[in-house]
């Protein structure tokens, strides 16, 4: 006597244990949320409602309950908002998979992230509203993101919260906006907070490269087109984390690496905030050990690299007793890397071991890799040199000098050099590998000064 036989009663569970909260959606869009009964989930719906050729049962997107906005001191706030032409996740969806020129009219509360395995070659205006990824879509590839998986187009004046995890195998590079940037991709007024509980995980197996951050996992770039973050934050309190032979963690960006030495592109990052008390994780399988920064680790293949406004407050833990350092310029290939950086700022609570940047790998002149130029200019944090706490690629070089080599390979460098430490000077000595002269200078890391303002070799009087 309790059955209406006018309904369709559907009901979730075993009895034994709680089941989420469910939808039955018919194809004339009719929705029907469920009940609880116990640890069942019951769906009742009026046998008119009922179309024949559809019947799904699923588990509903829940909207995430949106946070305060952001006020006008925080990055992602536009002042005058314009019209929007997007203003739901399903039309964001499609938006992003057609490379449409996108401007939100609304916040997005409901949007299944880490879906797209696809270039976004268009443009995304936030409009000052709020994106919250509130489920994995579960896809995999190569480069997977938040939003895209690789963005060679522009976001700008967008919030973005990440409310759900995402735990890759074999996927090499995952961000929270995008696995990878590429060409002319441009981060621009954007806010990315990844809360606690949160976490963004790959794990890699082999002699492969892993990177994670909180805006990309890596850089591609093979075009000779300059990448720019600028005017951006990332809050991060929950767990970045990659695991690979050649493991990079990034506050913004894990792994900035080109593909192509004859067509190297460049990095501007220019007023940008690495702030929160999460975790900046990873377990090397081999190679070098871990390496986390707050901006990102340049493995090689890069043309430049600037850097000029960086607050970097991260108070959270790090891997292995590693130091949040603002920048890591690491030169694995024999390509010259050029370095400007200026107005550093570092605030956080663990950023003491070997100093609050860092620049280049030790090298031998044997090997022919060129020298990284970094120039450091306004008012800046101390600036150390940086000193892999493991690196058996070469057993020719001893891990606690400081090896600069000036030379290309192919013109001679007979001009002695100096490097200068802010105490100490250092004279380089002429060394001949094959026709090839280089003039390579040896510094000790104990006479490396914390209080060096300075890492550029420069022409002796």
């Amino acid at each position: 006597g309790t059955v209406n036989t006018d309904n369709l009663v559907l009901v979730a569970g075993d009895g034994t244990v709680t089941v989420p909260d469910l939808q039955y959606a018919n194809s004339t869009g009719n929705v029907d949320d469920s009940t609880a009964d116990g640890n069942y989930k019951v769906v009742t719906v009026a046998k008119g409602d009922i179309n024949t050729t559809t019947v799904t049962l699923e588990e509903p997107v829940i909207p995430a309950e949106p946070i305060d906005d952001l006020n006008q001191w925080e990055n992602g706030y536009v002042a005058s908002p314009q019209t929007g032409n997007v203003s739901t996740a399903t039309d964001l969806t499609t938006a992003i998979e057609d490379n449409g020129n996108i401007i939100l009219s609304k916040d997005i509360k409901d949007f299944v992230g880490f879906t797209h395995t696809s270039t976004f070659s268009g443009t995304l205006d936030g409009n000052g509203h709020t994106i919250y990824i509130v489920r994995d879509g579960g896809a995999s590839g190569t480069n997977i993101g938040g939003l895209f998986s690789t963005l060679t187009g522009t976001v700008k004046n967008l919030r973005l919260v990440i409310t759900t995890g995402a735990d890759r195998s074999n996927t090499k590079y995952l961000g929270g906006i995008a696995g990878a940037l590429d060409e002319r991709a441009i981060v621009e007024n954007v806010f990315v907070a990844i809360p606690a509980g949160v976490n963004l995980v790959t794990t890699r197996s082999g002699r492969d490269v892993g990177g994670v951050g909180g805006i990309a996992g890596g850089l591609i770039n093979g075009s000779g087109e300059t990448v720019s973050i600028s005017n951006t934050t990332v809050e991060l309190q929950g767990t970045l984390k990659a695991t690979a032979n050649w493991t990079f963690v990034g506050g913004f960006v894990g792994h900035l690496n080109g593909v192509d030495k004859d067509n190297r592109g460049a990095i501007n990052y220019t007023n940008t905030t690495f702030k929160g008390r999460g975790f900046l994780d990873g377990v090397a399988n081999s190679g070098e050990g871990v390496h986390t920064a707050a901006l990102g680790i340049v493995g090689g293949n890069v043309s430049a690299v600037n850097v000029d406004g960086v607050i970097n407050s991260f108070n959270g833990t790090l891997s292995s007793g590693r130091s949040a350092y603002a920048i890591i310029v690491r030169n694995s290939q024999d390509t010259n890397i050029e370095v400007e950086i200026s107005n550093v700022y570092t605030f956080g609570t663990v950023t003491s071991y070997d100093g609050s940047m860092a620049y280049g790998k030790p090298v031998s002149p044997s090997n022919g890799t060129k020298v990284i130029s970094t120039k450091v200019s306004g008012t800046s944090t101390p600036v150390t040199p940086y000193f892999p706490i493991s690196y058996n690629e070469d057993d020719t070089v001893n891990t606690y000098n400081l090896v600069l080599v000036a030379g290309n390979g192919s013109d001679s460098v007979t001009t002695p050099l100096a490097y200068n430490n802010g105490t100490d000077s250092f004279v380089s000595v002429e060394v001949t590998v094959g026709s090839a002269v280089y003039q390579v200078v040896t510094v000790a890391k104990s006479e490396v000064k914390t209080n060096t303002v300075s890492l550029e070799i420069a022409a002796v009087n």
